[in-house]
């Protein structure tokens, strides 16, 4: 492959995009955040390890009985010094213990992993992690790990890389080695790596097999349906069998299951290869594709592991750039949200003076909230914007005009008809206010008092309409031995008549208003105190006197079926003016005045139009109780 050096640079990893890249993998950002990675998946025993080695000519162990037994992190940076440095990033789930444990180990050495001491460091993390020595000897330990080994090789000579190896795939157990439960834990994790939007996949088939019974291939289908993310690269050249090489010539032209990547081919040393260790991986797999017929007819580009090599520096490097910003962006947001998470917690509290401090703050500031609520002061605070609940004197008041408007319009059960120009009644009819009754509830009940008493949410809106017949039946069916006047129980019964919707409508008017209010402290309370562990044990603390208060069902009805009476000083004396008024009409004489006294309204004013005036209105006594009732309805107005 011919490349100048300019083309070369432009290829390669930005050393700074890369080291950022690294640090969030190694906080643990890539549990909530995807970031861009090259991670290399393969069935076990596809020669995926070796392919590694190859690519980042460091000694990973090729057992063909057992793999890879947990994620590996390789990272390459260019540096003065040559050095190696080998941790663990514990899995999302670990304990806190066995995460700290893992976090304080390292190996530190100032040279590359030789194969000797790669594999002490590996028998130093398998018992860290707390995994078998080997797959036979278990005694109850696991065969994988969710945790991450993470090695970082420095040196003059390498260039700015990074890839992630995962344990290879496989469908059976082998007895005293694996078991079902782990090829569906390394599966699992496999297929987390792969369905990383972020990540560019490098999918390692042996060339010798079907690529229609490769699992992996399917994984990795699923994951990446568009093929806009995958690499494929085939082992094992020299293991096709004569005939079947065209197939694999296909796959490799992109002429049969393109992939947008493309493939490549790479020819790892065999297992006696590898026992000599005289044996060159480079020169071997060269002199294979420039002397085998016809692997020695493909692009120089995509065979060899040199050329794959450059061609993964080329993904990664452009995967980098196109999704840093993306990173960036969520990183900051998340950030953002915790930074203000955590200024919502307040000061720390550990102890009873920072609690007392804490709980006074929220006290401080649910007071202040309250103050300007009450007021109707909503410039205030922002919050009144966007929480129609904090509005609670503009919620209460607009309840308010509905209450009285229901009362007003319906709130009686006989209408005021009359027709003083004639001396007939006009006849008894029925109206109604719509026919749908009268809604009693306009607030949506809230979750936290489903205990308290709700009742009906309408009633009838029927109104009979004249309540001249009604009285005259009522008086007419209940008189008794009364000198002149009327039964005394006669006013308590025709006003429990009267005012039957009162109750309810009053009962559904306080239970919006109890809703309101408590839909105004939840509320208050989200805002003073976003903690919710602390905002529900507040509640829990205000639920029960609450509820209990709110109750108002027994106090309702002491309220309005106790007996009937009053010191107003205004009643007596409307029920003065319609006496007289009557007296005029049956009189005759429109001229006919009589002046009430001019007094300031009192007790024994009242008394004296109760005792002079209308004890002595005789036959007209009757009608008393229409006066009353139509009084205290005018006073209801």
């Amino acid at each position: 492959m011919h490349q100048n050096h300019a083309s070369m640079a432009s290829n390669m990893v930005d050393p700074g995009l890369l080291d950022k890249i690294d640090k969030l993998f190694a906080c643990g950002v890539g549990d909530t955040i995807p970031l861009p990675q090259l991670v290399v998946v393969g069935d076990q025993s596809s020669g995926k390890s070796s392919v590694l080695e190859g690519i980042t000519k460091l000694p990973f162990p090729r057992d063909s009985g057992l793999c890879t037994r947990f994620a590996t992190q390789i990272t390459f940076r260019r540096a003065q010094v040559t050095s190696t440095v080998v941790t663990v990033i514990p899995h999302k789930g670990a304990t806190q213990g066995y995460a700290d444990k893992l976090r304080a180990w390292k190996s530190v050495t100032n040279a590359i992993l030789e194969p000797v001491s790669f594999s002490k460091t590996m028998q130093e993390v398998h018992k860290l992690m707390g995994l078998a020595d080997t797959p036979a000897d278990g005694d109850g330990k696991s065969t994988f790990s969710e945790d991450i080994l993470k090695v970082e090789v420095s040196g003059p000579e390498q260039e700015h890389f990074s890839v992630v190896d995962v344990p290879g795939i496989f469908r059976t157990a082998t007895k005293g080695m694996t078991t079902l439960a782990d090829a569906a834990m390394v599966k699992s994790m496999v297929h987390r790596y792969m369905i990383n939007p972020r990540s560019v996949m490098l999918v390692v088939i042996p060339a010798n097999v079907d690529i229609a019974t490769q699992e992996i291939l399917t994984l990795a289908e699923e994951a990446d349906p568009d093929g806009h993310r995958t690499l494929g690269v085939l082992t094992k050249p020299d293991l096709v069998d004569p005939g079947a090489e065209i197939g694999v010539m296909q796959l490799i032209k992109g002429e049969k299951h393109p992939l947008n990547l493309g493939w490549c081919i790479v020819r790892n040393l065999g297992q006696q290869q590898i026992q000599d260790v005289a044996a060159d991986r480079s020169a071997v797999e060269k002199a294979f594709f420039r002397d085998r017929a016809p692997w020695n007819e493909l692009d120089q580009d995509r065979v060899g592991v040199d050329a794959l090599r450059i061609r993964l520096q080329e993904v990664l490097a452009s995967n980098i750039r196109r999704e840093f910003p993306n990173v960036k962006r969520e990183v900051l947001h998340k950030l953002s949200t915790a930074k203000r998470a955590l200024k919502e917690l307040g000061d720390q509290r550990q102890t009873p003076d920072e609690q007392r401090r804490f709980a006074m703050d929220i006290a401080s500031r649910f007071r202040e909230i309250v103050s300007l609520a009450l007021n109707g002061n909503y410039s205030g605070n922002s919050w009144f914007d966007n929480e129609p609940d904090l509005m609670f004197v503009t919620r209460v008041v607009n309840r308010n005009e509905v209450f009285a408007n229901d009362i007003e319009k319906c709130g009686h059960t006989y209408g005021f008809k009359f027709d003083y120009s004639s001396a007939e009644n006009v006849k008894q009819d029925v109206m109604s206010t719509g026919g749908q009754g009268i809604q009693l509830r306009t607030i949506k009940d809230h979750v936290d008092l489903e205990d308290l008493i709700t009742g009906d949410r309408r009633i009838d809106d029927k109104i009979y309409g004249n309540i001249i017949d009604w009285l005259s039946e009522l008086y007419k069916g209940s008189r008794g031995f009364e000198l002149g006047t009327f039964d005394k129980n006669l006013l308590s019964r025709t006003m429990n008549a009267q005012s039957v919707k009162w109750e309810p409508l009053a009962h559904g008017y306080i239970l919006d208003v109890i809703h309101m209010a408590h839909g105004f402290v939840a509320t208050l309370l989200r805002h003073v105190c976003p903690t919710a562990r602390v905002r529900d044990g507040i509640m829990s603390v205000l639920m029960e006197p609450l509820l209990e208060t709110s109750n108002l069902s027994c106090a309702l009805r002491r309220t309005t079926h106790r007996p009937s009476t009053t010191t107003s000083t205004t009643i007596w004396r409307r029920v003065a003016k319609y006496v007289f008024k009557n007296r005029r009409f049956k009189a005759g004489d429109g001229n006919y005045t009589f002046t009430i006294p001019k007094v300031e309204p009192n007790r024994e004013y009242a008394l004296w139009l109760s005792g002079e005036n209308v004890s002595g209105s005789g036959g007209y006594a009757n009608l008393t109780n229409w006066f009353v009732v139509e009084s205290q309805y005018e006073d209801l107005k």
